[in-house]
Order: C-alpha cells, then sequence, then structure tokens
C-alpha cells in the first residue's frame, strides 16, 4: 500500500497507509457518490459491517471508503454519502485531486473492471507494511447466504 496523502471526508489531509490504515485490520472498498448501483450495496453492506463490528470499530478494524471520481466527490460530496450510510468513527472516506487513486485502483481491480466498478471489498491485515488483500464481493455474500438457507432445508 503506498502511503498516499488523500482528503478524508472532513476536509483533512491523511496518509492512507500511517493515518488510517497503520496496525489495524482493513476492509477497503472503492466507490463514486453518483453510482446508483453497486456503490449502494456497498455503502449498505458496510453500514451494517460497522454496527456488527460495534466497540472493534476504529480500534481493530477500519473501513475505509476510497472515491474513484475525485474531480466530482469532494469531501462535502462524500461526508453527505456516507451520512446516508450512518458513517462512524472508524469508517473513513477519501478523495484525492490527483491521478494516485488511479494507480492505486489499478493495484485492486483487473484491467477490464477499471472504467467500471465492482462490489468487492477487500481485506487486508495493516499490522504489516505489505498488506496483503482478498477479495470479498458483498452482492455474493448474500448469494451464500440463500445457498446456505437452501442446504439447511433440504436436511
Amino acid at each position: 500500500i503506498p502511503d498516499l496523502a488523500l482528503t478524508d471526508q472532513d476536509g483533512r489531509r491523511v496518509r492512507l497507509y500511517d493515518d488510517v490504515m497503520k496496525d489495524k485490520l482493513v476492509v477497503l472498498n472503492f466507490f463514486y457518490t453518483t453510482c446508483e448501483g453497486v456503490c449502494a450495496s456497498a455503502g449498505f453492506w458496510l453500514s451494517n459491517l460497522q454496527t456488527r463490528l460495534g466497540e472493534r470499530l476504529g480500534r481493530e478494524v477500519v473501513l475505509v471508503s476510497i472515491s474513484t471520481d475525485p474531480a466530482v466527490d469532494t469531501p462535502e460530496k462524500i461526508n453527505r454519502w456516507a451520512a446516508q450510510w450512518k458513517r462512524r468513527p472508524g469508517w473513513t472516506l477519501l478523495t484525492s485531486e490527483g491521478a494516485d487513486v488511479r494507480a492505486l485502483v489499478s493495484k485492486f481491480l483487473p484491467e477490464e473492471l477499471k472504467s467500471m466498478h465492482s462490489p468487492v471489498v477487500f481485506v487486508g491485515d495493516g499490522t504489516r507494511r505489505r498488506i496483503g488483500w482478498v477479495g470479498v464481493d458483498v452482492v455474493d455474500e448474500s448469494r451464500a447466504l440463500l445457498d446456505y438457507f437452501d442446504k439447511m432445508k433440504a436436511r
């Protein structure tokens, strides 16, 4: 993870690794505020996750959402987007004025998804400088749950 200088939902400049991720388990996603599709699903999923994390949110686990549309997504806009999902401390939303975010996105999303966006969130361990990441599809989570219910019904 590059230690990019980004701007958070409150207009503060922060370092991605040192100020936000360091020494925490991390759930990272990419979004943009004008998205009417998967970004809303991810926002809903993250909102529920922060509730389930309870007191661990911010202490042990951080949620990090990074805008892929920094030209539109000002701190004020990402703060409004976060408010609709009842963002609490421990869930940081970030935007950038430069090409830094695009370079970061290219490390996570395959070429065919770079022009689109994805319902995938990435889970990593920020207790190490070189974070290993696992992708989790927030849409598939409901499919897995339905499969589980179907298997239980068949018993």
